[in-house]
C-alpha cells in the first residue's frame, strides 16, 4: 500500500517539472519567488537533528508552480537540505495522508533540489518577486538570530514585494528590523506556529523542544500576532505584503496570499488611470494555459454599457456561457486592466490582457476565499459593431 501511495504521488507531481531557477535577473513576465530553508544542525535543546518542515517546502512550491511561478529554493549555507523526520509524511506519526508532499519528498527533480540550494548571500532581491521562509524544527536556532536573513527580508518587504513566512519560519519577525531601525512587525498582523502547536509536540516528544516560544515571545512586542485558535487547522493572514501562515497545514494558503498580493500589485499600479472604452464592441478569445482551467479557451465580447456575455468554446466547460452584468476597464499603456463580475454565481474576475505580448493573467476568486491563479494566451481581437 505504501508503494501504492508513493506511486500516485509522483505521479501527480512529475508534469510539474520541478527544478531549480537561476538567480538572474528576470527576462520575462513570469512571476519568481525564493524559497529560504534551515540547514540542518544539531539542535541546542534536545540533542536532535533538525532542519526544516517537509511539508512547508513542498505544499506551496505545488502551488507556485500551478500558478506558472520560476522558483528558487536556498539557505544559509546552500548546499543539501535535510528535512525534519517527524514532518516525513510516511512517517507513522503522520497526522495524515499527505500526497503532495510525498512526492515532492519521492520525485529525483525535487529530491536533486533538495540537494543543491543556493547560498542566502546569492540572493539579490531585484531578481525576485517574492521571499517564503520557511518553518521545521530548525529555524527557531538558524534563522532567529540570523541578521543577514533578517536585513534580506526586510529588503523585499521594503521594496514592496511579497514578504512571507510560515510556522517557525515567522520566528524572524521578532527581531526583523527595517531600515530605519523599527521592528517590521511593529503594528502588524502576522501568525506563526502558536502555544497550543507547541504543548501538543513537547507532550508527544517527552520534552521541551524549541528554546523559546513565538507567541510567548510576540506578546512582549507591540505586534498583532494571531492564530486561528485551533491547532494544525490552515491559517493564513496578510497585512499588505506581509504574509504569514501558522504551521505546515496552512502551505497552500499562504502560497494563494502570496499570489493574490502580487497579482493585485500588477494590476493596483495603475489603478488612478481612468475608465477606458476601449473594450466596447471587442470580442476578444484567449486560451487559459496555466492555473486553473487550463485548457479552456474563452470568447468575451463587451458592450458599451459595461456588460459583456462569456462564452467558452474549448476545454472541459465548452458550451458554458454567462453575463457578465458589470465590468471596468483601466487603460495601463500596452495592458488593459479588466475587472469584471459574473453576480449570479459570486464569481469576481480580474484580468491583465497584455496586448503587446498577447499574455493574459489574473485571477478567479470567490466572498468564501476560494481563489484561483491562471494565466494563458490572447488568440484573437475582433471588434464589432453594436
Amino acid at each position: 500500500m505504501k508503494r501504492i501511495i508513493s506511486t500516485i504521488a509522483m505521479s501527480m507531481l512529475v508534469t510539474f517539472g520541478f527544478a531549480q531557477t537561476k538567480n538572474e535577473p528576470k527576462t520575462n513576465t513570469k512571476m519568481k519567488i525564493v524559497f529560504v530553508v534551515s540547514n540542518q544542525v544539531k539542535s541546542e535543546t534536545t540533542g536532535y537533528s533538525i532542519g526544516f518542515w517537509l511539508s512547508e517546502l513542498a505544499q506551496p512550491f505545488y502551488t507556485f508552480q500551478e500558478a506558472g511561478y520560476e522558483i528558487t529554493v536556498a539557505s544559509p549555507d546552500g548546499g543539501k537540505i535535510i528535512f525534519d523526520s517527524w514532518s516525513d509524511p510516511e512517517s507513522p506519526n503522520a497526522r495524515e495522508l499527505d500526497l503532495v508532499t510525498t512526492g515532492f519528498k519521492h520525485n529525483p527533480k525535487t529530491v536533486a533540489l533538495m540537494e543543491n540550494t543556493i547560498k542566502l548571500d546569492e540572493i539579490k532581491v531585484e531578481n525576485f518577486d517574492g521571499i517564503f521562509v520557511v518553518g521545521g524544527l530548525g529555524p527557531m536556532q538558524t534563522f532567529y538570530n540570523n541578521e543577514k536573513l533578517h536585513k534580506l527580508f526586510a529588503q523585499f518587504y521594503e521594496a514592496g514585494k511579497a514578504s512571507a513566512t510560515i510556522c517557525h519560519g515567522s520566528a524572524i519577525l521578532l527581531k526583523t528590523k527595517l531600515s530605519n531601525g523599527k521592528l517590521l512587525s511593529e503594528g502588524k498582523t502576522w501568525t506563526g506556529f502558536c502555544n497550543a502547536e507547541e504543548d501538543i509536540v513537547d507532550k508527544g516528544a517527552g520534552k521541551k523542544m524549541q528554546p523559546f516560544r513565538i507567541e510567548d515571545e510576540a506578546k512582549k512586542l507591540n505586534t498583532n500576532y494571531v492564530t486561528g485558535g485551533v491547532p494544525y487547522k490552515s491559517y493564513a493572514v496578510a497585512d499588505g505584503n506581509l504574509i504569514s501562515g501558522q504551521q505546515g497545514s496552512s502551505g497552500a494558503e499562504t502560497a494563494k496570499l502570496v499570489i493574490k498580493y502580487l497579482n493585485n500589485k500588477t494590476i493596483n499600479k495603475n489603478q488612478t488611470m481612468e475608465n477606458s472604452n476601449q473594450f466596447y464592441g471587442k470580442t476578444i478569445q484567449h486560451t487559459w494555459t496555466e492555473g486553473a482551467f487550463a485548457g479552456g479557451s474563452f470568447k468575451n465580447q463587451y458592450r458599451s454599457d459595461n456588460s459583456a456575455s462569456l462564452e467558452c468554446v474549448a476545454g472541459g466547460y465548452k458550451g458554458t456561457k454567462a453575463e457578465l452584468k458589470n465590468y471596468s476597464a483601466k487603460n495601463i499603456g500596452n495592458n488593459l486592466w479588466l475587472m469584471s463580475w459574473l453576480e449570479e454565481s459570486g464569481y469576481s474576475v480580474s484580468i491583465v490582457f497584455d496586448f503587446a505580448t498577447n499574455k493574459v493573467t489574473g485571477t478567479i476568486s470567490k466572498p468564501n476565499a476560494e481563489f484561483y491563479p491562471v494565466s494563458g494566451t490572447i488568440d484573437s481581437v475582433e471588434t464589432t459593431k453594436l
